[in-house]
Protein backbone atom coordinates (compact mmCIF):
# COMPACT_ATOMS: atom_id res chain seq x y z
CA UNK A 1 0.00 0.00 0.00
CA UNK A 2 0.99 3.64 -1.01
CA UNK A 3 1.32 6.66 1.73
CA UNK A 4 2.45 10.13 1.11
CA UNK A 5 3.17 12.47 3.30
CA UNK A 6 4.30 16.06 3.22
CA UNK A 7 6.59 18.74 4.92
CA UNK A 8 6.53 22.68 4.44
CA UNK A 9 9.61 24.29 3.04
CA UNK A 10 11.01 25.07 6.82
CA UNK A 11 10.82 21.31 8.10
CA UNK A 12 11.73 19.61 4.89
CA UNK A 13 15.27 21.63 4.94
CA UNK A 14 16.12 19.92 7.83
CA UNK A 15 14.93 16.66 7.06
CA UNK A 16 16.46 15.92 3.07
CA UNK A 17 19.38 17.78 1.81
CA UNK A 18 19.13 17.48 -2.10
CA UNK A 19 22.04 17.43 -4.15
CA UNK A 20 24.17 20.74 -5.09
CA UNK A 21 21.62 21.26 -7.75
CA UNK A 22 23.30 24.19 -9.44
CA UNK A 23 26.46 22.38 -10.48
CA UNK A 24 23.99 19.98 -12.51
CA UNK A 25 23.83 19.37 -16.13
CA UNK A 26 19.77 18.53 -16.17
CA UNK A 27 19.72 16.94 -19.52
CA UNK A 28 23.26 15.44 -19.30
CA UNK A 29 23.18 12.01 -17.84
CA UNK A 30 25.22 9.62 -20.18
CA UNK A 31 22.48 7.35 -20.71
CA UNK A 32 19.98 9.92 -22.13
CA UNK A 33 17.74 9.28 -19.49
CA UNK A 34 17.71 13.22 -18.71
CA UNK A 35 17.29 14.80 -21.95
CA UNK A 36 14.62 12.20 -22.72
CA UNK A 37 12.45 13.23 -19.53
CA UNK A 38 13.56 17.09 -20.77
CA UNK A 39 12.25 16.61 -24.13
CA UNK A 40 9.24 14.87 -22.78
CA UNK A 41 8.35 17.37 -20.51
CA UNK A 42 9.08 20.57 -22.62
CA UNK A 43 8.06 19.61 -26.34
CA UNK A 44 4.38 19.65 -27.34
CA UNK A 45 4.90 15.78 -29.19
CA UNK A 46 1.91 13.77 -28.83
CA UNK A 47 2.68 10.81 -26.25
CA UNK A 48 0.49 8.03 -25.47
CA UNK A 49 -1.15 8.17 -21.55
CA UNK A 50 -0.52 11.31 -19.88
CA UNK A 51 1.96 13.57 -20.32
CA UNK A 52 2.78 17.32 -19.22
CA UNK A 53 4.32 19.75 -20.99
CA UNK A 54 5.59 23.32 -19.36
CA UNK A 55 4.56 26.20 -21.37
CA UNK A 56 8.20 27.65 -21.29
CA UNK A 57 9.83 24.80 -23.28
CA UNK A 58 13.97 26.35 -22.54
CA UNK A 59 16.31 24.82 -20.89
CA UNK A 60 16.60 28.03 -18.50
CA UNK A 61 12.88 27.79 -17.48
CA UNK A 62 13.43 23.96 -17.10
CA UNK A 63 16.90 24.04 -14.76
CA UNK A 64 14.77 27.36 -13.04
CA UNK A 65 11.65 25.00 -11.97
CA UNK A 66 14.67 22.59 -10.57
CA UNK A 67 16.23 24.81 -8.66
CA UNK A 68 13.27 26.65 -7.05
CA UNK A 69 11.34 23.57 -6.71
CA UNK A 70 14.04 21.68 -4.66
CA UNK A 71 15.36 25.33 -2.64
CA UNK A 72 11.54 26.28 -2.04
CA UNK A 73 9.66 23.69 -2.33
CA UNK A 74 7.69 21.12 0.05
CA UNK A 75 9.18 17.54 0.60
CA UNK A 76 6.58 15.21 -0.45
CA UNK A 77 7.65 11.52 0.89
CA UNK A 78 5.90 8.03 -0.55
CA UNK A 79 5.78 4.61 0.36
CA UNK A 80 5.83 2.47 -1.68
CA UNK A 81 5.75 -0.88 0.57
CA UNK A 82 9.49 -0.99 1.29
CA UNK A 83 11.02 1.50 -1.05
CA UNK A 84 10.96 5.64 -0.26
CA UNK A 85 10.80 8.23 -2.53
CA UNK A 86 11.50 11.34 -1.79
CA UNK A 87 10.41 14.37 -3.69
CA UNK A 88 10.36 18.31 -3.87
CA UNK A 89 6.75 19.86 -4.78
CA UNK A 90 6.05 24.28 -5.69
CA UNK A 91 3.43 25.25 -5.88
CA UNK A 92 3.62 28.89 -8.49
CA UNK A 93 0.36 29.93 -8.73
CA UNK A 94 -0.13 30.27 -11.85
CA UNK A 95 0.04 28.40 -15.14
CA UNK A 96 3.17 26.39 -15.61
CA UNK A 97 2.16 23.22 -17.94
CA UNK A 98 -0.51 21.53 -19.55
CA UNK A 99 -2.01 17.79 -19.07
CA UNK A 100 -2.37 15.77 -22.14
CA UNK A 101 -4.23 11.87 -22.36
CA UNK A 102 -2.86 10.44 -26.03
CA UNK A 103 -2.34 13.80 -27.07
CA UNK A 104 -5.03 15.95 -26.46
CA UNK A 105 -5.37 18.22 -23.65
CA UNK A 106 -7.24 17.83 -20.81
CA UNK A 107 -6.35 20.87 -18.52
CA UNK A 108 -3.60 23.67 -17.13
CA UNK A 109 -0.64 22.81 -14.45
CA UNK A 110 0.10 24.77 -12.00
CA UNK A 111 2.24 23.21 -9.66
CA UNK A 112 6.02 21.20 -10.00
CA UNK A 113 7.20 18.37 -8.65
CA UNK A 114 11.06 17.38 -9.26
CA UNK A 115 11.33 13.68 -8.60
CA UNK A 116 14.62 12.00 -7.72
CA UNK A 117 16.02 14.65 -6.42
CA UNK A 118 19.28 12.95 -4.86
CA UNK A 119 20.06 10.94 -8.41
CA UNK A 120 22.00 13.80 -10.50
CA UNK A 121 21.85 11.34 -13.25
CA UNK A 122 17.90 10.94 -12.92
CA UNK A 123 17.04 14.02 -11.41
CA UNK A 124 14.15 16.00 -13.39
CA UNK A 125 10.85 18.12 -13.29
CA UNK A 126 7.57 17.98 -14.74
CA UNK A 127 4.06 20.17 -14.28
CA UNK A 128 1.21 18.78 -11.81
CA UNK A 129 -1.77 20.15 -10.61
CA UNK A 130 -1.84 21.68 -6.87
CA UNK A 131 -5.41 20.64 -5.85
CA UNK A 132 -4.35 17.82 -3.65
CA UNK A 133 -0.89 19.73 -2.81
CA UNK A 134 -3.29 22.83 -1.28
CA UNK A 135 -5.50 20.53 0.89
CA UNK A 136 -1.26 18.72 2.53
CA UNK A 137 -0.42 19.87 6.01
CA UNK A 138 2.81 19.38 7.39
CA UNK A 139 3.53 16.73 9.27
CA UNK A 140 6.22 17.95 11.52
CA UNK A 141 4.80 21.65 12.04
CA UNK A 142 0.69 20.76 11.13
CA UNK A 143 1.00 24.12 8.79
CA UNK A 144 -0.17 23.71 4.60
CA UNK A 145 2.66 23.04 2.57
CA UNK A 146 2.54 25.85 0.58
Amino acid sequence: MNSTIYYCPECAKTIKQPLNILDLNLTGSLDGYQLNKFYKHTLDIPMKGYTSSFVDHSYPAYRNYIVETVTSGSLEVVSKGSKIEYNFVFIESKKVGELYLDGNFLSDEDSIKVVLPNNPNKIHAYSTGSLGLRKANCKSCGKKIY
